[in-house]
């Protein structure tokens, strides 16, 4: 016997609250990286959608899990090839604040009715009309009179206990369409299910360049249990971190012989970007400010540096020294969400001296 709609959709909304309840509770820690509870909460809520009926009611949250479905998948395959990548971006937690929604939005679908044809009689309602409600025409669309005479002669003659009026017939129609759509988007989010089930070998990690702390994350294990693992394997262990170069996932470009070279000269010369004992010293502009005068504007706020640049924890810190706040930094540095820089500032306020700025915003 299946499941009612009732109780279905209790467990669709029953998952997308408990998801929601992990989100904030990560939101209110200390965590960078996002924590296991909010990814099996985010797995069951798509595991949930991928199987068994969807009522009609719910067609709405199937599309919005079916969109965060594909954010969520998006980004563990950028987590599993780089570091930096600690939590989902804010095209994932957009598709999640549209789940819940979605889920407010639900609502039950009005039933069609039309009154007897007597009563439509006695409202004064004229026989062409009653046919139309009724769809009672011929071929040729012209009212079938009879029709009426004689199921107001004898009640139940073509309006019995199976009779669907026409706009609830069309109703249902609407539904059986969008239930072959829904039946297309859970065969989506089964497929991304089935794929995660999938085990990937240490050796391949180890073959596509995962560090160990990649590796820890994707096995969900730690670095020290994965050593043990290459050990009884006889695989080579793979480094702690990678440098720069070795950050590259298979999806990305390759550096050039130059832009190889660049790198080398970079990292063997640290003062690079600093002027030398023979640069000659750059002249002061003097239509420009003074420097000892004092500044009548608050300065526009930039993340570029002068001398040794900061790193991208440094850039957050200072913009929240500006009083920035969160969405606001992610507004202003591309690459980071309002929740990784929420998690840099709370540890910023712990430990400061962590933060110790190497070079001057310009």
């Amino acid at each position: 016997m299946g499941v009612s709609n009732a109780i279905r959709k209790k467990e669709l909304f029953d998952a997308v609250e408990r998801a929601i309840d992990a989100r904030d509770q990560w939101e209110k820690g200390d965590e960078e990286h996002l924590t296991r509870p909010v990814e099996e909460a985010i797995d069951d809520l798509v595991g949930l959608c991928a199987v068994g009926s969807i009522p009609a009611t719910c067609r709405k949250l199937l599309e919005t899990v079916t969109a965060m479905a594909t954010e969520w998948e998006e980004w563990k395959v950028r987590a599993s090839y780089t570091e930096e990548d600690q939590s989902p971006g804010n095209g994932f937690w957009r598709a999640l604040a549209a789940v819940n929604n979605s889920k407010k939005e639900v609502k039950t679908r009005k039933v069609f009715t039309l009154e007897p044809v007597a009563e439509f009689t006695r409202q004064k309602v004229s026989p062409r009309q009653i046919c139309l409600n009724y769809e009672w025409v011929d071929e040729y669309g012209r009212p079938q009179f009879e029709k009426v005479r004689e199921e107001l002669a004898s009640p139940g003659t073509h309006v019995g206990p199976d009779f669907v009026p026409p706009l609830e017939r069309a109703a249902r129609a609407l539904e059986d369409e969008e239930a072959r759509e829904d039946a297309q988007m859970q065969a989506g989010l089964l497929e991304m299910v089935n794929k995660k089930d999938e085990p990937v070998a240490l050796s391949n990690m180890i073959a596509e360049k995962l560090s160990c702390t990649q590796i820890s994350k994707i096995c969900r294990c730690s670095t020290d249990r994965v050593y043990e693992l290459c050990d009884e394997q006889g695989l080579d262990r793979p480094p702690m971190h990678y440098d720069v170069r070795s950050q590259r996932g298979p999806f990305e470009k390759q550096l050039t012989a130059g832009e190889e070279a660049a790198i080398d000269a970079e990292q063997a010369n640290p003062t690079r970007g600093q002027l030398g004992p023979l640069d000659p010293i750059p002249e002061w502009n003097t239509q420009d400010q003074a420097p000892n005068d004092t500044l009548s504007e608050e300065p526009e706020v930039s993340v570029e540096t002068v001398g040794s640049p900061l790193t991208l924890e440094q850039q957050i810190v200072e913009l929240h020294l500006q009083d920035k706040d969160c969405r606001e930094i992610a507004a202003i540095i591309s690459n980071v969400s309002w929740q990784k820089a929420a998690a840099v500032i709370r540890r910023y306020k712990k430990q400061p001296d962590v933060f110790e700025v190497t070079g001057t915003t310009g």
